[in-house]
């Protein structure tokens, strides 16, 4: 049997979302957090910000497991396990721009009850290390780091099996 946790997800997205809304399903309690004032507004009023097929079905059918918030430490207070679900968009000369990752790391200092931190912002080889260095460097030595490599087909990313026995393709 799934232990119910609390979970913070920094990122409304598509990431984020389709990550917060789908752990809900699963039976945590989760609180999304973004920094766009106007995408928690959308969520906070029902709507979805972003088209994803049978996402906003989700997110209704489990919505009272759902929280959305502009302050991070209010999505922190309680929670267990935070994913990190914020864009890592290029900079000129093609990296990765890790700034909003690195900003959420920062954001986490005051956190000592987290068991994990999970990142599942798309990032290059290496970048672990650097988060696991970070998060010992503002006190969080005792606290889990995974990396949840983000592979989401748009479009596909939701899916809702259709009612009946289930049907393993692996034996």
């Amino acid at each position: 049997m799934l232990e119910k946790r609390r979970v913070a997800v920094f990122g409304a997205g598509y990431i984020g979302l389709v990550t917060g809304a789908c752990l809900a399903k699963l039976g945590h309690d989760v609180v999304v957090r973004d920094i766009q004032k106007e995408r928690i507004d959308i969520l906070r009023n029902g709507g979805v910000p972003i088209h994803e097929p049978g996402l906003e079905e989700l997110i209704a059918e489990n919505v009272d497991r759902l929280t959305f918030t502009l302050d991070a430490e209010e999505a922190v207070r309680d929670s267990d396990i935070v994913y990190v679900c914020v864009d890592t968009p290029p900079t000129p000369s093609g990296d990765a721009d890790l700034t909003r990752i690195w900003q959420v790391i920062s954001t986490l200092r005051e956190a000592r009850h987290l068991a994990a931190v999970v990142v599942k912002s798309t990032v290059p080889v290496g970048t672990g290390a650097r988060v696991r260095t970070a998060m010992d460097r503002v006190g969080l030595q005792h606290v889990g780091y995974a990396s949840n490599p983000e592979f989401t087909a748009e479009g596909r990313a939701v899916h809702l099996p259709a009612p009946g026995p289930r049907r393993d393709r692996c034996r």
